[in-house]
């Protein structure tokens, strides 16, 4: 179902405010109703912390709450909450444990009721009393022997019967499709057991069956005797749903409707274990959309992505249906045969480029990769992929349109990727600081940190040789995770850095988390900038925005790197938070006797300043060069001249002077 039914879903079926976050912590889905109850406008509750709209003095049992959540324990609590208007509001939260499709945690999701004006109104009678009158779930009082004394509202549109019609009758008899085992649970709490989270098929006034969460528990008096038994509904259905469509947003892509990669390294390794199990062969087909770029930027994103939805149903149409379909992102697709040799793999190919030749008169071709699996090549999905992946980059080199099998003749390719993977898993990499001096004092105010990978030989190997590969087989994220962690390590113990990030870590939860737990064990936020480049900050704006902001807050900086290059940048600076601009060293190193390159630098200082930004000027080689800067009014240089990069030495920060 798509994205827009689910919201058409949530808003039809929940009065109450519904927030979902993900295993950070972080704010992934909130309906209109809880925007509406603490102010928020659409979407600016996205992204951000949920512990961020506790009053400070209910932190301790909010962490508490979560801590609960993650451990699989569902919880009910009371918590102030904050709105925009600076008001305290009052919710009963319902928070619920969600799992990934390995059952993993993957975060929580609440539902709140607003009870401000049960906690504050005293004509309404004792605070308990008010909450169960105003409380969305069903709250029902009974005798130790289940007989119906107590029945609120919720009840009522729970079930359809009025508090008159219910009580004095039997609530097993009444509400349950199964009165034995409901009585038996009576009988329990009578006892004294209390019975919580228990999922339960009722029964409606009009037959219609219910699907609820139960809570069952013994009412005691002062002196601890059990007097009576209460329980507490919830109809569950509508979050059955709503987490089966929060399931597979998470699991498909947004667009095609197609698995994602997550989803498909998933499948992929359980067709592995099955061809292991039963001795058969499969293949796995990479297939990119040749001269993309080219269509996007002369015909636009919506025609780019109308492409890219017409290859998804070519796609569907010519397999079997034993075989996965995924967008692997971009427009990069996958096809996972589970039975079949080089020869269906290839008539496979052969036939999507076929059809695609004919329905689009030659407009839309294919460069195709072809990677082999059998009981004997013990590979694992991501080698399978990058296998795939280096066959389909063969076929693309060769001119495209073209299938192309994988067999090992790019093995040095495959090898970088597997040393990379190798050096993530041993912690082989290092750190290297440059040097960033203030132009006005002459000291330095931050170290750039520039990563190296350490060989198995213990030679250092240069960004040059690995990043590359690591961009294109998607481990420059974990490389970003691992210099985030390793430079916030150093920020914590002093030393103001900048960490570069690639365009694909821009708003990457596990950043963001990394940060927030350095702020905990006593970060000083501003010792940190985070730099992201001009390229990859506008082709995500969106995402780079809300990064910048959720940074902000955090009280971190961010900086706009290699700034001048693509030069949509004057009309994007404006929309983004980086405090701090880099000026790309295409501008500086012959800003003394370039004319071009002068004029550019100024401008780029004069709209900075004007918009309360600073500026760092790269590649500086030359005392000229930091002359010709400081006239122009550049707040920060970085180069050979002013600071070679050096190690950071684990356990104390180096003294790197300017």
């Amino acid at each position: 179902m798509l994205l827009e039914e689910s919201y058409r879903l949530i808003v039809e079926t929940a009065s109450e405010g519904i927030w979902a976050i993900d295993e950070q912590g972080l704010t992934t889905f909130v309906n209109p109703a809880l925007e509406e109850m603490l102010g928020w406008g659409p979407g600016e509750m996205l992204g951000e912390p949920a512990l961020r709209f506790v009053e400070p003095e209910s932190l301790e049992e909010a962490q508490r709450s979560l801590r609960a959540c993650e451990e699989g324990i569902g919880q009910r609590v009371e918590l102030p909450l904050l709105t925009t208007a600076g008001r305290t509001v009052w919710a009963l939260v319902s928070a619920n444990p969600l799992h990934g499709p390995c059952g993993e945690y993957a975060g929580a999701l609440g539902m709140l009721t607003n009870i401000t004006a049960a906690r504050t109104h005293a004509g309404e009678g004792s605070h308990l009393a008010a909450i169960v009158r105003s409380s969305a779930d069903s709250i029902i009082g009974m005798s130790t022997s289940g007989v119906i004394e107590s029945w609120n509202e919720a009840s009522s549109r729970l079930y359809g019967h009025t508090a008159e019609e219910a009580v004095g009758r039997s609530g097993p008899q009444l509400l349950s499709r199964d009165p034995v085992r409901s009585a038996a649970r009576v009988a329990r709490a009578a006892a004294g057991e209390d019975q919580r989270q228990v999922a339960s098929e009722d029964v409606s006034s009009d037959g219609s069956l219910l699907e609820v969460s139960l809570t069952i528990s013994p009412i005691r008096d002062a002196h601890g005797v059990v007097v009576g038994v209460s329980r507490f509904a919830r109809d569950i259905s509508w979050r059955k749903r709503l987490e089966g469509e929060m399931r597979h947003m998470d699991e498909h892509d947004w667009l095609t409707d197609l698995q994602n990669r997550r989803r498909l390294i998933v499948e992929l390794d359980r067709c592995l274990a099955y061809a292991a199990r039963y001795e058969r062969a499969g293949a796995v087909l990479v297939l990119d959309v040749d001269n993309f770029k080219l269509v996007n930027d002369s015909e636009g994103h919506a025609a780019g992505d109308m492409m890219l939805k017409h290859i998804a149903e070519v796609l569907i149409d010519c397999t079997g249906d034993a075989d996965l379909i995924a967008r692997l992102g971009g427009d990069e697709f996958a096809i996972v045969m589970p039975d079949g040799g080089e020869r269906r793999a290839l008539a496979l190919a052969a036939d999507v480029r076929a059809k695609l030749a004919v329905q689009t008169e030659g407009a839309i071709s294919l460069s195709v990769g072809i990677c082999l699996f059998t009981p004997q090549r013990k590979l694992t999905a991501d080698d399978i992929l990058a296998a795939a992946d280096v066959a389909q980059y063969e076929a693309s080199e060769h001119g495209g349109d073209q299938a192309c099998i994988y067999q090992g003749r790019s093995a040095e390719t495959l090898n970088w990727f597997e040393r990379i993977r190798t050096a993530l898993a041993e912690d082989r990499f290092l750190l290297y600081g440059q040097p960033i001096v203030d132009l006005r004092t002459g000291l330095v105010a931050y170290h750039e940190l520039l990563i190296r990978m350490l060989a198995e030989d213990g030679s250092i190997i240069g960004p040059g040789e690995f990043l590359p590969t690591a961009e294109r087989f998607g481990l420059i994220t974990e490389i970003d995770r691992w210099v985030t962690e390793h430079g916030l390590r150093m920020a914590v113990r002093g030393l103001p850095v900048t960490i570069n990030l690639g365009g694909s870590s821009i708003g990457d939860a596990q950043v963001l988390g990394l940060v927030h737990e350095a702020v905990v064990r006593g970060l000083h936020p501003p010792n940190v900038i985070f730099e992201i480049t001009e390229t990859a900050a506008v082709s995500r704006l969106a995402k780079a925005d809300t990064f910048a902001r959720t940074l902000v807050e955090i009280g971190c900086e961010l900086a706009l790197d290699d700034f001048g290059t693509g030069f949509g940048s004057f009309t994007d600076l404006k929309h983004l938070g980086a405090r701090f601009v880099k000026i790309d060293m295409e501008f500086v190193r012959d800003i003394v006797s370039n004319d071009t390159d002068q004029k550019v630098v100024t401008s780029i200082v004069d709209i900075a300043h004007s918009l309360g930004k600073q500026t760092v000027a790269e590649g500086v080689e030359d005392a000229a060069t930091v002359t010709a800067l400081k006239m122009r009014g550049v707040d920060y240089a970085q180069g050979f001249h002013l600071g070679r990069p050096q190690l950071m030495v684990p356990g104390a920060p180096v003294a790197l002077g300017a």
